[in-house]
């Protein structure tokens, strides 16, 4: 790699649990970075901060603008750095998605020269392109390897849940809080997540636990269970798979649409279908721990060669040259 491209990486930085504190250490890998953060940049006055987020690309003329999370993004600003420097690549990330397409990325994606989402969802890219989004990619959250790892652990808990208690706000919340429920039958069960599941009769409620903490509480779990609160949007994923599998414990994930496009049932990781299914598996966990910890450990590889924040950098780096080449 000859050229060094400057960024702007525009987004929020403050707190070990927002994606934005990792993606950033693997862009700074890649490209000569530079940061604005939303919170602490004049946050409660929107005004203020678009006005020194135009000074600050005015000032320092970056080669790529990444937004995440543009909801206080004025379009008008992103307008008038368009005109005034064409050849700077500006695109938005929009991370969890309900299937349909966000108002506010189409706002912005109309201006960008592309929005970057973590699904295939063909309705929802044709519902973006109605908008008049120019270029829409497929592209995934990632884990850090330095923070996310297998620690040396005493095991308490059978398998351990991360994630939220949403009841029916989205489509598999029910299902989700059906399978803890169910598990917590018969197995030893911990949850991480907000205090909602407190409540949930024989669990382990760890509260929330972010970066190395989540680590340790994997690590003292046979398994971990991942239950999308989303599964007909194609390809999606969350930041919680490739944690919880770069932890090196067997991961035993719901069936969802396109998960064969990531990862191998039985190799790197296990799948279910159904609550009975689940019991099942579990159960194949404890009663043959040293076979599923070759699928955690083939998982934890998968992370390290595919799945990490420098990964994502090298996958930006490829789209912006296309664009470029374009031009």
């Amino acid at each position: 790699m000859n050229v060094k491209y400057k960024l702007l990486y525009v987004g929020v930085f403050e707190g070990i649990w927002i994606s934005d504190f990792y993606r950033k250490d693997g862009f700074e890998r890649i490209f000569d970075t530079q940061i604005f953060d939303f919170r602490n940049t004049y946050h409660k006055d929107i005004t203020l901060m678009n006005i020194y987020l135009q000074e600050c690309i005015i000032n320092d003329v970056p080669d790529i603008i990444f937004i995440n999370k543009g909801e206080r993004i004025f379009s008008c600003v992103l307008h008038r750095i368009k005109r005034l420097f064409p050849h700077i690549f500006i695109v938005t990330f929009n991370g969890d998605q309900t299937g349909n397409a966000s108002i506010i990325t189409s706002r912005l994606g109309k201006v960008c020269d592309a929005i970057l989402i973590n699904n295939k969802h063909p309705k929802q890219w044709e519902e973006y392109k109605k908008f008049g989004v120019k270029n829409i990619y497929e592209y995934h959250t990632a884990t850090d390897l330095d923070v996310y790892s297998p620690k040396k652990e005493k095991v308490i808990w059978d398998i351990i849940f991360v994630g939220g208690n949403y009841k029916d706000r989205f489509p598999l919340s029910r299902f989700r809080l059906e399978c803890i429920q169910e598990l917590a039958k018969k197995f030893n069960v911990a949850v991480c997540g907000p205090s909602s599941w407190k409540y949930i009769p024989r669990i382990h409620y760890l509260g929330y636990k972010y970066g190395k903490e989540f680590s340790k509480v994997v690590s003292k779990s046979k398994a971990v269970l991942g239950i999308s609160a989303f599964d007909e949007i194609l390809n999606y994923t969350s930041n919680r798979t490739w944690n919880s599998m770069a932890c090196g414990k067997p991961y035993v994930c719901h069936n969802y649409k396109g998960i064969e496009n990531f990862f191998r049932d039985g190799e790197n990781i296990i799948v279910f279908r159904n609550i009975k299914e689940l019991i099942e598996k579990v159960d194949w966990v404890i009663n043959n721990e040293e076979k599923a910890q070759m699928i955690g450990d083939s998982g934890r590889k998968l992370i390290e060669n595919h799945h990490t924040y420098y990964h994502r950098a090298k996958e930006l780096l490829d789209i912006y040259e296309r664009w470029k080449e374009k031009r």
